[in-house]
């Protein structure tokens, strides 16, 4: 029997700085533009006296030069106001515009996902003879059998007297020993590796899966689909589906991936894909309830690729990340 999986459950208050999510939205503004009427009054003097009249007659009025010329200047002008608001518009007022997303049939995302991916997930069940355990997901980074998971999940085998076994769903029955490779408390990220168990070796590469990252460069869209394979409550895999609710927060000084599929103890250290299959975070906690005690709904974090794909290059452990 194993206690709760230590996930980290957060209260999300409205009166501390370090907690508040602010949402920061570029605005243009046109300035209004006064309409000009010129008014120009051309007068064409001819001359008199004596034997002069017919010679000013035969002069030719200035005005018509001067109205073309003016026209001219005022024609320039206007497209190159028009070229400055084009460049504006395309180029500045743009800038921060989102790639848009390809839309898909959202009816099939969650079992085209669960199809293809549930083989590189895993159940983690940790224990002691002496002493409680815990009880979490994790997911295969590369043929070597290393799964990476929550450092609250895998922190226990760190001790000699701790045994850990991870499960699949193409072998429910079967477990495969893990020992302890490395792991950062801060970042709540560790990997495990696969060892065997006796009387039986590591399973086949090729029977398991190895997961992709979404390369940590890409883009992460509000609102987009979401796809969460885990083990809560210790019960078995079970897959989850929701939307981004916010691409990146700051939380507590940790950088998080917030979302609505529904996530529970056990889910710590699960993948998060997209609609494409990819991994866009490791999920690893939610809120319950605010500082008043008021439950909350539909609040749940990952943690980004970012924060992962760092901690895997600072070891040295292998992976896949998709091209940008």
């Amino acid at each position: 029997m194993f206690d709760n999986d230590k996930i980290e459950i957060i209260e999300v208050t409205d009166n501390k700085k370090n907690k508040e999510l602010y949402a920061h939205n570029d605005r243009i503004k046109t300035s209004d533009y006064d309409d000009y009427n010129y008014n120009f009054n051309f007068r064409n003097s001819v001359g008199g006296g004596n034997g002069g009249g017919n010679n000013n007659n035969n002069k030719k009025p200035v005005y018509p030069k001067f109205l073309l010329i003016f026209l001219t200047v005022v024609l320039i002008i206007s497209c190159l106001v028009n070229v400055g608001v084009l460049y504006y518009y395309n180029s500045v007022a743009n800038k921060s515009n989102r790639t848009p997303i390809t839309p898909t049939n959202i009816n099939d995302v969650a079992a085209t996902v669960a199809n293809n991916c549930i083989d590189s997930v895993v159940r983690i069940n940790i224990s002691s003879n002496t002493a409680g355990g815990t009880a979490g997901t994790g997911f295969v980074l590369n043929e070597d059998g290393y799964i990476v998971t929550n450092y609250h999940v895998a922190k226990y085998l760190r001790y000699s007297s701790y045994k850990g076994y991870v499960y699949f769903d193409f072998q429910p029955s079967t477990p495969f020993e893990i020992k302890y490779i490395n792991g950062n408390e801060a970042e709540d990220v560790a990997v495990v590796q696969m060892t065997g168990i006796t009387g039986l070796s590591k399973p086949v590469y090729g029977d398991f899966k190895t997961v992709t990252f979404l390369n940590r460069n890409a883009e992460l869209n509000y609102g987009e689909k979401v796809v969460a394979i885990g083990n809560p409550l210790n019960l078995g895999f079970s897959v989850t589906e929701g939307i981004v609710s916010s691409p990146l927060l700051n939380i507590e000084g940790s950088l998080a991936v917030q979302h609505t599929a529904e996530i529970n103890a056990g889910n710590s250290g699960g993948p998060l894909f997209n609609k494409e299959g990819a991994v866009i975070g490791i999920n690893s906690f939610k809120a319950a309830k605010d500082s008043s005690g008021n439950v909350v709904e539909g609040m749940a974090f990952a943690i980004p690729n970012t924060t992962t794909l760092d901690f895997l290059e600072r070891w040295g452990i292998k992976f896949t990340e998709s091209e940008l």
